[in-house]
């Protein structure tokens, strides 16, 4: 069985509307066989985070509430009917899961607890995506990453994959899938323990969840999906005249990101080029243009447009 995808990671900065969940539904359909991973809506991880520390049950009450409120917003602009009502559904009964583990923690170990109300947020995004991605007549099956993704100890709170017993449980449910027929929307950020308790795998650790995916199906490939149009030869906040890096290599790639860019996780590099994955970096609002692309035969490099210590400088400020 082919298990090549073409792996996609939807950032938070890329969603947070309606219009945003619509766009990528627009995108995925370009694919041939694609495999999407997602992160929380835009905001709602330092919200869940709050959540997860507070006391006060009518503050804990609201603030539910307004989270609640936010999906079930973005699940009511889905424009089939059924594919809305499905999803309107579903995203409440996480949201009653999400109640009782918040209430009734209370004598529970509370860092434990913690890591498992931030999950949610990827949670209830893919269940937006997959809906949106039913009503343009693309079926997909959510995947909740700690069913498929392992940590290598118990560390509940930045948690590294094993990526040997996470790559065959990958295999296997995506292999589910494919005769399914169904697309995989994957939850990013967190995992399991060996012991099976929610962990999570650091902050901004989705584009690594991506990199673990790809890297899991040979000859697979990935792309970032972002608000910005690749990797660029400094910040154009602060630097004038930056250009794009069109085709850059894995070691220069990683050369920019120790250095302070922060537009992958550190480990997506060095996991994608173990197992030889191209990485595509492109702009969510303008799906025409191809971006950056990381790969082991570039045809270019960061040297090309400026000396190693420009670099740390432009990322320093």
């Amino acid at each position: 069985m082919d298990l090549s995808y073409e792996v996609m990671k939807f950032g938070g900065s890329c969603l947070s509307a309606a219009e945003d969940y619509e766009n990528a539904a627009k995108i995925i359909s370009m694919y041939t066989k694609p495999a999407v991973v997602v992160s929380a809506m835009k905001g709602i991880t330092e919200e869940l985070l709050e959540l997860s520390e507070m006391t006060e049950l009518n503050k804990v009450m609201e603030k539910i509430s307004n989270i609640r409120s936010m999906h079930m917003e973005t699940a009511e602009k889905i424009k089939n009917p059924a594919a809305r009502t499905q999803a309107a559904e579903e995203i409440r009964k996480l949201f009653r899961e999400l109640n009782r583990i918040v209430v009734y923690r209370k004598g529970r170990n509370n860092r434990e607890v913690k890591p498992l109300i931030l999950s949610y947020g990827e949670k209830l995004s893919s269940l937006l995506m997959k809906w949106y991605l039913a009503s343009n007549d693309i079926p997909a099956s959510e995947i909740f990453a700690n069913e498929v993704i392992v940590s290598s100890d118990e560390n509940i709170l930045e948690a590294t994959a094993d990526e040997s017993k996470s790559r065959d449980l990958l295999i296997q449910r995506l292999s589910t899938l494919i005769t399914l027929g169904k697309i995989p929307v994957i939850t990013g950020f967190f995992c399991r323990t060996p012991s099976g308790k929610t962990a999570i795998l650091g902050r901004n650790s989705s584009d690594y969840t991506a990199a673990l995916v790809s890297a899991s199906l040979k000859g697979s490939s990935l792309t970032f999906w972002k608000d910005v149009p690749g990797l660029m030869t400094g910040d154009p906040k602060f630097v004038k005249n930056c250009r794009i890096l069109r085709e850059i290599g894995y070691d220069e790639a990683a050369s920019f990101i120790s250095n302070g860019a922060k537009i992958l996780h550190s480990k997506v590099i060095s996991l994608s080029r173990e197992n030889n994955v191209p990485i595509r970096i492109r702009d969510f609002r303008n799906p025409e243009d191809m971006g950056t692309l990381i790969s082991g035969t570039p045809e270019c490099k960061p040297s090309d447009f400026m000396n190693p210590a420009a670099v740390q400088n432009l990322f320093s400020m």
